[in-house]
């Protein structure tokens, strides 16, 4: 927790007194719409040893989608992102539902601004939870649940690559970094299901428009 509030600390103020491109970006301000369209963060998040201690084995590795958006304004960047995924399996006589979720506001520095390329720090605070109900095939008997929630701490950088016509343009982007979990809560049956935590990536893109 030390060391990531430390990176968070250098990503943040940090950039503040680093260098930028000589070449200033002719518009001030853009919003970007985006999908999410590969994210490793849902990977972290592993229900299978849970669901193979509960019975349940074979399940497959969670997927799911997202999106967010991001807004620059001058050397300032102010991004929300979200992303979910669920699914059921059943096997040895059972049945799991499961489902995770996070999102998180990052704030950023731009540290390199180009006519089509643009880098910038990410340090961000949000929320992830995620739960699992295992019961028997065909409904006879209560089933078992369990639910988690922890606050979410993450820095990296955002990396994007734009092109414009105009004021409005296409954005393919690259985040990466590092995030964290703080108090962990699991209320419900069964053992502990961990928050997902380490290093993350995901690639994103969407429409831009910019004043």
């Amino acid at each position: 927790m030390i060391a990531l509030g430390r990176l968070l600390g250098i990503l943040l103020f940090g950039a503040g007194v680093s260098g930028t491109s000589p070449e200033r970006p002719k518009r001030r301000a853009t919003l970007t719409g985006y999908t999410t369209l590969h994210d490793n963060a849902l990977r972290l998040t592993d229900v299978r040893p849970w669901l193979e201690e509960m019975g349940v084995p074979g399940a497959a590795p969670l997927r799911g989608g997202g999106g967010g958006a991001l807004l620059t304004a001058g050397r300032l960047t102010l991004e929300g992102s979200g992303c979910g995924s669920g699914g059921v399996h059943e096997a040895e006589g059972k049945a799991a539902s499961y489902g995770v979720g996070q999102g998180a506001l990052d704030l950023g520095m731009v540290l390199v601004q180009k006519r089509f390329l643009r880098v910038y720090t990410l340090a961000g605070v949000g929320g992830m939870g995620g739960g699992v109900s295992l019961r028997p095939e065909g409904g006879e008997g209560a089933p078992t649940n369990t639910g988690w929630g922890s606050l979410l701490l993450r820095g990296g950088i955002g990396i994007d690559l734009v092109v414009r016509i105009w004021r409005v343009g296409v954005m393919v982007g690259l985040r990466a970094g590092y995030q964290s979990a703080a108090f962990h809560v699991q209320q419900g049956e069964g053992p502990e299901l961990p928050a997902p935590t380490g290093w993350f990536f995901r690639v994103v893109a969407g429409p831009l428009v910019s004043w």
